[in-house]
């Protein structure tokens, strides 16, 4: 069966997104998953997921910009000292969603760290774990906010559109973008698939986050709507994932395969 005999680090694991991303994959056989996860969140759904899995999943506290990061690498490498198939990089923050007029520093500051710094600190830190394993993908969770080309593309439209908001969140995913550029280039002779996959418009905390904050009457965005569930998205994505050749090494990916552009 498709999936069989591999690892998947999956980061961000405690809800939403990466918490479906742990359920299909434990519903592959013989799969083991190590969900990742902030020492402030809340484990009671994975810890659920662990008693009806048990040994195949394995929980880790990973705060993205902590170096205690590399320490519970040290667990995981023992855990499993073949190495690691997939990783998942799906932890990320929204930040204020603003525009550009009330865009804080701070809040650049802190996306930009979370979200590009703190996503390289783990995938560096299991690199060498990623070297040992058969299937060598690394798959960034990125959006299709991240695309230059749609967003200017918003510039010709009549009115106010979601393209003058989020910058720190825009930028943020526009780098992650140029880490999978960066990181395919560079793990490309050792035969490594790195691709970023936006996951859609999916029904998640974010998306309340933006109904109720941002697509307001009063604020004159176009309104848009989530247009898939979670189990929806994740399940193209993984779909995807287990389909990806080396050769799509570098892609910029919707969750059903169309390519983005960048």
């Amino acid at each position: 069966m498709a999936g069989a005999g591999t690892v998947w680090l999956v980061t961000g694991a405690n809800s939403g997104m990466g918490l479906e991303w742990v359920s299909q994959v434990l519903s592959l056989s013989n799969t083991t998953v190590v969900a990742a996860t902030r020492p402030t969140d809340d484990f009671e759904h994975l810890s659920s997921l662990q008693r009806s899995f048990d040994s195949r999943l394995m929980i880790v506290e990973m705060e993205l910009l902590d170096p205690s990061t590399v320490e519970e690498t040290k667990l995981v490498q023992d855990a499993h000292p073949q190495g690691i198939d997939y990783l998942i990089n799906n932890a990320g923050i929204l930040g204020s969603y603003s525009d550009v007029a009330q865009q804080s520093i701070d809040d650049f500051k802190q996306v930009l760290l979370v979200n590009v710094v703190g996503t390289f600190c783990v995938t560096k830190s299991v690199l060498h774990l990623l070297r040992l394993g058969i299937k060598k993908t690394i798959v960034h969770i990125s959006s299709n906010a991240a695309s230059l080309t749609r967003n200017h593309a918003y510039i010709q439209q009549e009115g106010l559109t979601e393209a003058n908001l989020a910058l720190s969140y825009r930028a943020s995913k526009v780098a992650i973008n140029m880490e999978t550029s960066v990181l395919a280039n560079d793990l490309k002779m050792e035969g490594f698939t790195v691709v970023s996959l936006d996951p859609g418009d999916v029904s998640t905390g974010m998306w309340k986050y933006l109904l109720q904050n941002v697509y307001t009457e009063s604020s004159g965005t176009q309104k848009r709507q989530p247009s898939l569930t979670p189990q929806e998205s994740v399940a193209a994505m993984l779909g995807l994932t287990l389909r990806l050749v080396t050769q799509q090494s570098g892609k910029f990916f919707l969750y059903d395969g169309q390519d983005l552009p960048w």
